[in-house]
Order: structure tokens, then sequence, then C-alpha cells
């Protein structure tokens, strides 16, 4: 592969990252950054994912006190934070930084990257699994519960997803998916729509209904409507579980992220 299309698609993978920490921001009581030297989100709610840091470029000189300055209004509103260190992540030990603040290292999601040229949606075609776009606060509650489930979201944090959600279901440049298998929600994932690029995000499945095949189909019915809004590039950081799964869809992988953790109680 030409070299300067691999880094120019492993830019597109980073920036949707970054557009992916935008959707919060219309939030209540949110704090988003986006600047020459880092992309931030801080919700003050209890989720890492939404309390997130990507896209930073610090100077040698100065990564202590920007650091500093941006872990401080994680720990004053007291919500856990997750680093994403990307390829183009500087300084290149950004990492040593993080862990001398007691930052550790959950997880090297790979960046990968798909033509949507090359979509094949024969499985999707013949599939008995019903796939709805979230718009409704029935579609909503249970796009939550399937979530909650996967992840194992305690009950009394449930409350923020849904208000979370209701409020995404209005943005233009993000779409639920919700699956379901004999009426039952099964499975979700979502689109993130942003600079000609989609990205696939949240794909969980119950994991009592894992190994059915729910979370390719989940994937495909995101990436067709891609495709059918016009997108022809997609993105998505897979889990170890997901891998081969993206791979057989027609993704590769471009780079790998590392993903840094810290609570604040």
């Amino acid at each position: 592969m030409d070299e300067n299309l691999k880094l120019q698609r492993i830019k597109l993978i980073e920036d949707n990252v970054a557009a992916m920490l935008t959707i919060w921001k219309d939030l209540d009581n949110s704090e988003f950054v986006n600047d020459s030297t880092k992309v931030q989100i801080v919700t003050g709610l209890p989720f890492a994912f939404m309390n997130s840091v990507t896209n930073v470029n610090f100077l040698d000189n100065d990564t202590d006190q920007q650091l500093d300055e941006i872990i401080a209004l994680f720990e004053n509103r007291k919500v856990p934070v997750l680093w994403w260190i990307g390829p183009n992540s500087t300084p290149k030990n950004l990492d040593t930084f993080l862990e001398k603040r007691e930052f550790r290292k959950v997880d090297e999601p790979p960046g990968m990257y798909m033509d949507l040229n090359n979509l094949d949606l024969s499985s999707l075609n013949s599939s008995n699994l019903r796939i709805e776009l979230v718009k409704n606060l029935k579609q909503i509650e249970d796009w939550v519960n399937v979530f909650s489930a996967g992840m194992g979201t305690p009950e009394n944090r449930r409350e923020h997803l849904l208000k979370s959600q209701t409020i995404l279901k209005e943005k233009e440049d993000y779409i639920g998916f919700i699956g379901y298998s004999n009426d039952e929600p099964v499975t979700i994932s979502a689109l993130i729509l942003d600079d000609n690029v989609a990205g696939v995000y949240f794909v969980i499945t119950k994991t009592e209904q894992r190994g059915k095949g729910f979370g390719t189909l989940i994937t495909l019915a995101a990436l067709k409507e891609a495709r059918d809004q016009g997108y022809h590039q997609a993105i998505l950081q897979s889990s170890a579980m997901g891998y081969n799964i993206y791979k057989r869809i027609g993704f590769e992988e471009y780079c790998k992220f590392k993903w840094y953790y810290k609570k604040f109680d």
C-alpha cells in the first residue's frame, strides 16, 4: 500500500474519534475543547468514554504543565477519564507521562478502515434479525438496556444513558441502531458521521445472545445506512472479540490506539 494513503487513512481514523467526543458536548454541564493541542470532553457523567482526551499534540517542554491542567478538570469533576493515545499523538512517550500520574493502560484497540464500495450485504439481506434506527423512547430504552447488559452498567447509572441517548437522537451526525430477535432487543451499534467518514461505535450484543452473528448484522446495518447516505469510507476501533468479525466484513487494521484510564472519586 502507498505510504501516503496509509497515513491519510490513519488520520481519518483518529479524526473520527475526535468527532465521537464532540457528540457529547450538548449534554448538560459539558466542557468541550477542540484546539491545536487536544480534543477533550468532560461531561461529569460516570462513564470514561464520555470524559475523554484525544488528538494530543504537546510540545516536549510544556507536556507536564498541559497534562496537569487537563487532568485537574477531570479530578475537579470527580469523573473517570479515558485518554486516547493515537499514532500521531505527541510527545511520542506520552504514555510515560500518564503512567507517572497513575493512569493505567487498559487496552490497545486496533484502528480499522474499510472502503464501503466493497461492502457485501448478502448476509444482512437474508437475516431474520429485525434492525431499527433508534428514534423513539421505546427504542432508546431498548438500546440502553442492551448497552447496560453488555457492559455491566449499574442500574443507578442507566438514567444518565437514557438522557444522553435522548439528546443524541436529535443529532444528524449520530445514528443509533437496535436489533431484535423474536421481539427481544439483543444487539446495538451506532454511527458517527463526520467529514465524509462513517465511524462505527458501541457494537454490543447481550452476553447470552453472542455467537449467533448478531454483531456482524448490526455492524452491516450501520455500514449500509452510511453508504445509503453517500459515505464511502468507514472506520472503527475493534475489541479483541470483534476483530475477526470486522476482518470478514472487509475492515483492515491501520494502526493501534492506547487507552489509558484513571478514576477520580
